[in-house]
């Protein structure tokens, strides 16, 4: 897939769904920036346990590769509120 995939949808809750999905991606997003970008001296806790310095640099790449692939959101939301679905008349 080279970009986001676009569609009409005239319904509203289908709508409500993608753009919370959508929401809940961005959220996710800085999540990971956030790893991404913390200091140097900042402590990481995964599954409750110090994750320790020898294993930080590593953990941050993969969670940087993981950032790349997963960073733009694959469908394109247009609101379509105005557009005329009584073709014809």
């Amino acid at each position: 897939m080279t970009g986001p995939i676009s569609a009409d949808v005239y319904d509203g809750d289908v709508e409500l769904i993608f753009r919370r999905i959508q929401e809940w991606h961005a959220h996710r997003i800085k999540q990971l920036e956030m790893v991404v970008y913390a200091p140097d001296d900042a402590i990481f806790k995964v599954n409750g346990e110090t994750l320790p310095e020898s294993d930080l640099r590593g953990f941050k790449a993969g969670v940087a590769v993981a950032l790349l692939a997963f960073r733009e959101f694959p469908i394109d939301i247009t609101d379509l509120d105005d557009h005329d679905t009584d073709e014809g008349e």
